[in-house]
């Protein structure tokens, strides 16, 4: 299922697809979100999905998938962040920046230069 939704994200036809068995997969929200996001420019609704999609690889408690790979937590999070700084909420979009900052021992090129922005104003 995720690579399907990795599929349709990278076909950019996401936005075709509301498969209600795939609503239970994390990557389903995390490709979601990155769409909304990165696409849409509708931040907060990528926010929603980025959230929803820690919401439900934190509850997997009994096997290992995809989504928990840790370029997914990685990149939601850095999502999330760029989201909070389009909408000019630069606290919240530093905690998310330093956090992706922190998954990636300090090497997020795209982090840090926020980072470095949000520190000039």
């Amino acid at each position: 299922r995720g690579s399907y939704a990795q599929a349709l994200y990278a076909s950019n036809s996401l936005d075709k697809c509301h498969d209600k068995r795939l609503q239970k997969d994390a990557l389903y929200y995390y490709f979601w979100g990155k769409y909304f996001s990165n696409i849409k420019k509708e931040y907060k609704k990528g926010i929603e999905y980025m959230q929803k999609y820690f919401e439900l690889t934190e509850k997997n408690d009994y096997e290992k998938t995809v989504a928990d790979v840790d370029y997914f937590k990685e990149s939601a999070t850095y999502w999330i962040a760029f989201c909070y700084y389009q909408m000019n909420e630069y606290d919240s979009a530093k905690i998310y920046f330093q956090k992706c900052q922190e998954l990636t021992s300090n090497n997020h090129k795209k982090a840090k230069e926020y980072l470095e922005m949000i520190d000039r104003k």
